[in-house]
């Protein structure tokens, strides 16, 4: 295990002090025409960093630096790479010692977006070390540098990082971890920042003919940007275009009103709760909350309802407030394919023929579940078509054409005897929806 105190270094500094350095054994270089050595470090992406990924708050829980042990609890990796000292001009068997690394976030995620940054060593199952970093504004003035953090690795308890000279040595992996601020600091500012790193290695070796300690620098950018994100879903889409709605239902009989896939894949391992869902009318429906008696809550295909509502009242109808659903369903981590789901409406006895029900819903959830996400974050869905309510209601087109008769088609209208029409029908637009109009020679 190794471990670096938190000191804050101002990186400017360091990046003056490398400077100084190598213009003083520039000169050096120039007074003794045998040192011939150059000191080289291989940085690659490694075939861990994550892909694109969301950043959520999680619990708010700090990542333990210990001397036996090291957990990210709440952090998550954003880079992962690999440096190996590779010499290609002199091989001069002569290791690497990395002192410290500078690390620059070029996306647009700001240090008021971030909590805390680390640096940790070896494999993603295996760590060898982790050092927490001291983290601060972006200085200068580049608008292109989100915040700044700085991972000292030659203080001690430290011992001097070495990397073994190639080809004998081995390649080391090194991860960025970052955790974010919690719920309630991100709020609706922080949705879809970036955090995309650059990461600048300062490291020792000595090099030449007689072996002098030269400093030298690399740098690396991540390959893919990681989204700071406070919903708790990550993606939601209705699936009424792919699993298409009923057009009718019965009255006093039950029909899906809604299609839906919500996803939660972000860098966290907590379970996504859905807390709590909001049922209102879109702004196609016209359905009063005395026309449904109730929803159910199915996987989409399933047979028995996961969670059921009624009692419905006006907050329901449209224009109003929406009509709390108590769900407490709790979704694995990362499930995939994601979870799909299908609300049914039982239509009252007593509903009035040929409203219509477009579905709206608000989620509420918790990740992971005991924290409330805040509120100015909450997803809205609406599904993307209606239902009417009543079958077998008389469908004729309301529509006028100047002198001459239009031929329709009566559809859907079980009575013996009602074929083509041409004379004028009478009928309450309240009550009858038109569909469609069906040609007769």
């Amino acid at each position: 295990m190794r471990l670096s105190h938190l000191r804050y270094v101002n990186p400017e500094n360091r990046r003056r002090q490398c400077l100084y350095g190598l213009l003083i054994w520039a000169f050096v270089g120039a007074l003794l025409p045998s040192i011939t050595g150059y000191g080289q470090v291989q940085i690659d992406i490694s075939p861990e960093n994550p892909a694109s990924q969301f950043l959520e708050p999680g619990a708010g829980t700090a990542m333990i630096v210990q001397t036996d042990s090291s957990t990210l609890n709440d952090g998550a990796i954003v880079f992962s790479f690999i440096i190996k000292d590779i010499d290609p001009l002199a091989d001069d068997n002569s290791p690497v010692t990395i002192t410290s690394m500078t690390i620059e976030n070029l996306g647009t995620a700001t240090d008021l977006d971030i909590e805390e940054v680390a640096c940790l060593e070896g494999s993603i199952g295996n760590p060898k070390g982790i050092a927490p970093v001291d983290k601060f504004p972006a200085l200068g003035i580049n608008p292109n540098i989100g915040f700044d953090a700085f991972c000292d690795l030659a203080l001690p308890p430290f011992t001097p990082f070495q990397i073994g000279d190639a080809p004998t040595g081995e390649a080391v992996t090194f991860h960025i971890v970052v955790r974010t601020k919690t719920t309630d600091e991100l709020l609706n500012t922080a949705q879809n920042h970036t955090v995309l790193l650059r990461v600048t290695v300062e490291y020792e070796e000595a090099v030449g003919s007689p072996a002098v300690p030269t400093t030298f620098t690399a740098s690396i950018t991540d390959s893919t940007p990681d989204f700071v994100w406070n919903g708790g879903i990550n993606s939601y889409r209705d699936l009424a275009p792919f699993f298409p709605l009923p057009a009718s239902i019965r009255t006093g009989q039950p029909g899906a009103v809604a299609h839906f896939e919500i996803c939660d894949k972000d860098a966290q391992p907590h379970l996504l709760r859905i807390k709590e869902l909001k049922l209102v009318q879109g702004p196609q429906g016209n359905a009063r909350f005395s026309d449904i008696a109730g929803f159910d809550l199915f996987l989409l295909g399933g047979s028995l309802p996961i969670s059921s509502v009624s009692g419905l009242d006006t907050r329901f109808d449209r224009g109003g407030e929406g009509f709390p659903w108590p769900v407490n369903l709790d979704l694995p981590d990362d499930q995939l394919p994601c979870p799909r789901f299908e609300i049914r409406a039982q239509v009252a006895n007593s509903a009035l023929r040929g409203r219509t029900i477009q579905l709206t819903l608000t989620f509420f959830t918790e990740e992971p579940v005991g924290t409330t996400i805040n509120r100015s974050v909450t997803p809205t869905l609406q599904s993307s078509q209606i239902v009417m309510i009543g079958s077998g209601v008389l469908r004729v087109p309301d529509m006028q054409i100047a002198g001459s008769e239009v031929p329709i088609e009566i559809s859907a209208f079980p009575q013996p005897g009602l074929g083509a029409q041409t004379a004028s029908i009478q009928f309450d637009p309240n009550v009858i929806q038109i569909d469609d109009v069906v040609g007769q020679n």
